[in-house]
């Protein structure tokens, strides 16, 4: 097997799309956690797949702190077709705001944001995070404040006095909650989807470690760098944001599997714990791993849903 995987890395080693398959198979390798096909899809087939469910996206960006955020948009289905789609009824909708993990993009969330079922009862963003995708690319954040102000003060800026239920993957589930802390008005809803939040259990792995080295900087794509620089960072940053979990009023609904390896499910705990003024709901299973978003999309979709109903 390794003597495969050797002549495959050999035989791709330039090819900018296949290391990202590859080294994202080589960590699911490492974690025992395997990771969904269409973690990533070309801008042709995210193209083709809107055009397939007749949505129209938007594509914007706005500006923070001299760097760029970027987002794609997608209006509620019963206001599509309406020539002012900026009118007071979108407005009084809520916004159901997708925040993707670390490494990642806006598109993970690409199946949530042509559901019709979701479509007809919200509008729906998606963000770059600073550092990914269109927002800055190879400027790695670390301030947890940065992400979470960057797609908050976007989002009042484009759509001000909006409502939004934030749907949080993994790393994006703490820049939920700083969100959550910081801007409790807006924040109607707030959903961690195994989310890294607790400091406690973040540990610095080899391959973090490895990740660091030049050598392999040179190998790996630029997003495996900034998530590995932000990674290492996090524990400080969960530790500075852990004395305002108290902030958050919002209800809040967990979602976790047992059998994350990338993200343990201790993370649970500390929420049960430090949610002390928002009310809980739990939607757990042993069986899950750390993907839910592409292998539970029915479990998330109805989570959200929930909400809306």
């Amino acid at each position: 097997m390794l003597s495969s995987l050797s002549n495959i890395l050999k035989h791709y080693l330039g090819d900018w799309k296949s290391r990202k398959v590859i080294l994202f198979f080589l960590i699911s390798i490492v974690t025992n956690c395997s990771f969904p096909t269409d973690l990533h899809k070309s801008q042709e087939k995210i193209d083709q797949i809107f055009e397939e469910k007749d949505v129209n996206p938007v594509y914007g960006n706005c500006n923070y702190k001299n760097k760029t955020i970027s987002y794609t948009e997608v209006v509620n289905q019963n206001l599509s077709n309406l020539e002012n789609i900026n009118q007071p009824m979108r407005k009084r909708l809520p916004f159901v705001v997708f925040i993707h993990g670390s490494p990642g993009s806006w598109d993970n969330f690409l199946y949530y944001m042509h559901n019709s079922d979701l479509r007809a009862k919200a509008n729906i963003i998606s963000f770059d995070r600073l550092g990914y995708g269109k927002s800055d690319p190879s400027v790695p954040e670390i301030s947890l404040s940065n992400h979470a102000h960057s797609i908050a003060e976007c989002m009042n800026e484009i759509h001000p006095n909006s409502k939004w239920i934030l749907v949080g993957h993994s790393y994006g589930g703490p820049v939920a909650s700083k969100i959550a802390m910081d801007f409790p008005k807006n924040t109607a809803v707030l959903l961690l989807v195994a989310a890294s939040i607790d400091p406690g259990l973040e540990k610095k792995e080899w391959f973090n470690t490895a990740a660091e080295w030049k050598i392999i900087q040179w190998i790996i794509p630029q997003e495996l760098v900034t998530s590995n620089v932000e990674i290492l960072e996090l524990k400080n940053e969960l530790e500075s944001i852990q004395p305002d979990w108290e902030k958050i009023q919002a209800p809040t609904t967990i979602v976790h599997g047992e059998k994350d390896t990338l993200v343990p499910f201790e993370n649970v705990a500390f929420a049960r714990k430090h949610l002390i003024n928002s009310k809980i709901e739990y939607v757990l299973n042993s069986e899950w791993n750390h993907f839910i978003p592409w292998n539970q999309k029915q479990v998330l979709l109805d989570a959200i849903l929930n909400h809306l109903d």
